[in-house]
């Protein structure tokens, strides 16, 4: 790709989908490959987050003209909230009655999505009488060892094991949408939670910041701190007028900022002007 960047003079747009490295990669690296960044980064470097646009401009040393901040895009048409009898359906369809309050995770079964922090967070719960009905969908390696956790908490009762299944469906199907992960670029399952209606809580992850305003469109926690997210979770499942405005709110903003239409007409943007620099 490269290559031809160079000898063809064939424009080249980069997007880089990791969330920012360590503090020694930043120290050492970011000065290191400095003097290279034309030949890395190419024309227009894509950051999909702000916490990624700092990165590439601050840290990786990135001319702050090349950088374009461009949110992934959901396809609004898709995802989006349920009618009363599709969501009956979709809860119908996990065994699940209407009165129900559902907490799901979408994401691989893995160390770094950070199942255990909300099983943590669902015993807390269950100590100052809330039993939550919870949705784990997706599969891994580390089901497993979850499993065991569930058990060990004493919540085991409470999940659900979906394994891979229609996303959309397990959204349509609960109240809160919870994404405990240590590292993350800019996940889209926040957007897709978002536009079908549900109250996101998340961790601090890159893209945090662009997705949600805390109080307002959904809620952010601390790195494994299971106390926080369980207060958040109490907060929220005892009252509905709360749930409703967050939802409310989530919906309106996800749809004006992080839309496919509004991703695709970004990038066609980009391309535009790399294009009119070589004319």
């Amino acid at each position: 790709m490269q290559i031809l960047r160079i000898f063809h003079k064939v424009p080249c747009v980069v997007t880089c989908h990791q969330q920012p490295g360590t503090v020694w990669v930043r120290d050492k690296l970011g000065v290191l490959f400095s003097q290279y960044v034309n030949i890395f980064f190419g024309d227009r470097c894509i950051a999909l987050s702000s916490t990624l646009q700092d990165y590439f401009i601050n840290t990786m040393r990135v001319p702050k003209d090349k950088v374009r901040l461009i949110y992934s895009g959901v396809d609004s048409q898709h995802f989006r909230p349920p009618s009363q009898d599709e969501r009956l359906e979709a809860r119908k369809h996990y065994g699940l009655t209407s009165e129900e309050q559902v907490i799901c995770l979408i994401g691989s079964l893995q160390e770094r999505k950070g199942h255990e922090i909300l099983l943590q967070a669902l015993a807390n719960l269950r100590t100052n009488g809330l039993n939550v009905t919870t949705l784990f969908a997706g599969v891994g390696i580390w089901k497993s060892y979850i499993q065991e956790k569930a058990v060990e908490l004493g919540v085991a009762d409470l999940i659900h094991w979906l394994g891979f299944t229609d996303s959309r469906q397990v959204l349509w199907a609960s109240d809160i949408f919870v994404l405990p992960s240590w590292q993350e670029a800019f996940p889209l399952v926040i957007i897709e939670a978002m536009l079908c209606g549900v109250v996101t809580v998340r961790t601090p992850t890159s893209g945090s910041a662009d997705q949600i305003q805390q109080n307002v469109n959904g809620f952010i926690f601390p790195f494994g701190d299971h106390e926080t997210l369980a207060l958040h979770l109490k907060e929220l499942l005892e009252s509905n007028t709360l749930k409703s405005q967050i939802a409310d709110t989530a919906l309106k903003l996800s749809q004006e900022k992080f839309t496919l239409n509004k991703m695709t007409q970004a990038l066609i943007n980009v391309y535009e002007e790399v294009t009119h620099d070589i004319d």
